[in-house]
């Protein structure tokens, strides 16, 4: 149970330092692990626009990652 509490505190700072610009598309990775979570334990194959939705999510969490980072890296 303290492993939970430490990730949930882990998680709460890591909210608490990050912009929401920069957290909200973060979010909907929520999603790819619903459908990777159905999967795995009920046994739902996602059909082909959920794992065209996944892409186009995780694919956006990664720029908003990479255009943040380069807007930082400017003088």
């Amino acid at each position: 149970m303290t492993e939970l509490s430490s990730a949930v505190h882990g998680l709460v700072n890591g909210y608490r330092g990050a912009p929401p610009a920069l957290l909200a598309p973060l979010e909907y990775t929520a999603l790819v692990g619903g459908a990777i979570a159905g999967y795995l334990i009920w046994d739902e194959v996602p059909d082909n626009w959920v794992v065209v939705g996944a892409l186009i999510t995780i694919a956006s969490g990664l720029f908003v990652v990479y255009r943040d980072l380069n807007v930082r890296a400017e003088p």
